[in-house]
């Protein structure tokens, strides 16, 4: 057949020919050619596989982050505070490993601003929220995340997003709900909106697949600073990728509540689906 494999230049002995053939009837489906569409992963169970190592990652990320909470709200604070507009900023309140934005949101409570979380209205429908403040009254929503008890109906104009994974392109790997990816597309055709992705680094990947729905984030803020995309979202334009490094500091992370299911690094049940 012209393979290595069946190369009668060889010096072989008597019969070895038959050993050469039976390899060779064995090895083409695996050595020549992409494997058969029936045995190729489609783009969700690629998704479905990256976000069982996303869950270890940040589980790993979030026991060795000591001091990482302090740095990444201040990094946070420091971006929000020159970047976001004058509109209402949603924050989230954290559930499992997620990073811990609290902080942040209290700091721009006390400095006058609205802040407000995401209420989830149904599968397949974007968010909603509500007016959130450090001293309100919680209630348990949709999936089991924690909602404000009472508050006024809120649209922001910036969001800080929790997330699995994320690339320097401002790809984004959530938990397969899409209401973050229907929210900001959503809110974008009616306004210009800044996403912000909230993560520890070590949550960081090379790249993030795809698909047609995703919207990807303006920047990514870590304990180590800020990676800018510069996508734009006032309809879908995307441009660029340019990284700013903010410097990181050591103080001492606050308000780190873990909350909801435990996590058992590939899955995690209940309120998972509300991001």
């Amino acid at each position: 057949r012209g393979s290595w494999l069946c190369d009668w230049s060889w010096p072989i002995a008597p019969g070895a020919h038959l050993v050469y053939q039976a390899l060779e009837d064995l090895i083409p489906t695996v050595a020549t050619g992409p494997p058969p569409l029936s045995r190729r992963m489609t783009l969700s169970q690629e998704k479905a596989a990256l976000r069982k190592a996303a869950f270890v990652r940040r589980k790993t990320a979030h026991a060795r982050a000591e001091s990482s909470g302090s740095a990444a709200t201040v990094h946070l604070l420091t971006f929000l505070r020159a970047r976001a507009g004058p509109g209402p900023v949603a924050g989230y309140l954290p559930i499992r490993t997620e990073i811990d934005p609290r902080p942040a949101m209290a700091a721009l409570v006390a400095e006058g601003r609205d802040v407000c979380v995401p209420v989830v209205d149904g599968t397949g429908r974007p968010l909603r929220f509500r007016a959130w403040a450090p001293d309100c009254a919680l209630m348990e929503g949709a999936f089991g995340a924690m909602i404000p008890v009472d508050g006024a109906a809120c649209t922001p104009t910036s969001l800080i997003v929790p997330l699995l994974s994320f690339d320097a392109q401002g790809g984004r790997l959530g938990y397969g709900g899409g209401f973050y990816d229907r929210t900001l597309a959503g809110l974008a055709q009616e306004r210009r909106v800044l996403a912000v992705g909230f993560a520890y680094a070590g949550q960081a990947v090379e790249a993030v697949p795809r698909e047609a729905t995703d919207v990807c984030l303006d920047a990514v803020v870590t304990e180590t600073g800020v990676t800018e995309t510069g996508v734009t979202k006032t309809g879908a334009a995307e441009t660029g990728a340019t990284e700013t490094g903010a410097t990181e500091t050591g103080a001492t992370e606050t308000g780190a509540t873990e909350t909801g299911a435990t996590e058992t690094g590939a899955t995690e049940t209940g309120a998972s689906f509300t991001r």
